[in-house]
């Protein structure tokens, strides 16, 4: 290799062209020096965490699963996402059955994040899915595995991310870190994933009222397992790209009032079917200007 080096700055330099000729061969030696960014974790329950920016309205601190095939995001956070309208039906892309940590299956449902912002990287379009609302948000391989290299600083507690080609030793971060990540040995490690809820738990029920002001649409469900199966038989019944969920709390009671002049209209979630109703009336009288309100949907869970 070099002999070939020697004879081309042999021939270009009886050229006149010896100055740059070394100077891009010498150039082409070097790698080209990659840009890092250091980002500070979070000691949080035994692990450490990064902040991560979803869909640019939540910051969650996030557990690094390099173990994990997807990003997991709560039951709860989900409910948020829909609220906030970031997570539209057109975002779901079906069910998947997960296996936790312990072993046991927990099927789900899957999702388009279309962004998630970890210091100034910005990774778009990333498959999520609903976890226990009890669980922690984790970073799996549907995020980790868009970053051109990544590696965790363990002196400082930083996530290092990199531009540019992973090296070995990056490579070996992608795979070889346990699940969850734990940056300090004397650290007890938990398990973070837990396992689906108990009858006990799901014997409340959850509800979930959708609506499309827009249309006029709506549906509802009431007594599901999980709130995600509430959500999406609430999302189907109401049939419109525009539908908004509006989750009814287990033992709680839901109601939707419209108007019959515009497009005003109330919601309301309380411990009685009454209360229900009563406040989702007044909540849509107080929107329309001349119209009569009534409830067109309400119910309760157990």
């Amino acid at each position: 290799m070099h002999r070939f080096i020697k004879a081309i700055i042999a021939f270009i330099a009886k050229s006149g062209h010896m100055v740059a000729c070394v100077v891009v061969i010498t150039l082409s030696l070097f790698p080209r020096p990659t840009t890092a960014e250091m980002i500070q974790l979070e000691p949080q329950g035994g692990v450490y965490v990064v902040p991560v920016r979803v869909n640019g309205i939540l910051t969650l601190p996030f557990v690094i699963d390099s173990g994990a095939a997807d990003v997991a995001i709560p039951g709860d956070v989900f409910l948020t996402l829909l609220r906030t309208g970031t997570v539209k039906r057109g975002d779901y892309v079906g069910k998947q059955t997960y296996v936790l940590a312990d072993g046991s299956k927990l099927p789900s449902d899957r999702f388009i994040l279309r962004e998630l912002r970890v210091g100034d990287r910005v990774i778009r379009n990333v498959i999520a899915h609903v976890g226990n609302v009890k669980g922690d948000p984790l970073l799996g391989q549907s995020f980790l595995s868009k970053l051109a290299a990544w590696s965790i600083d363990n002196q400082r507690h930083a996530l290092v991310l990199r531009d540019g080609e992973a090296t070995g030793d990056q490579q070996q971060a992608l795979v070889g870190v346990p699940t969850p990540m734990p940056l300090l040995q004397a650290v007890p490690v938990p398990v973070r994933s837990t396992p689906p809820a108990t009858p006990g738990l799901a014997s409340g029920g959850y509800g979930a009222i959708a609506y499309d002001q827009n249309s006029g649409k709506l549906g509802a469900s009431f007594d599901q397992p999980t709130p995600s199966q509430a959500n999406e038989l609430a999302l189907r019944q109401c049939a419109s790209a525009e539908c908004r969920v509006h989750p009814v709390e287990p033992k709680g009671c839901g109601a939707l009032a419209m108007s019959d002049k515009d497009k005003a209209w109330g919601g309301a979630d309380r411990e009685t079917l009454e209360k229900a109703k009563g406040e989702a009336v007044a909540h849509c009288q107080t929107h329309t200007q001349t119209g009569k309100c009534a409830v067109r949907v309400s119910g309760c869970n157990r």
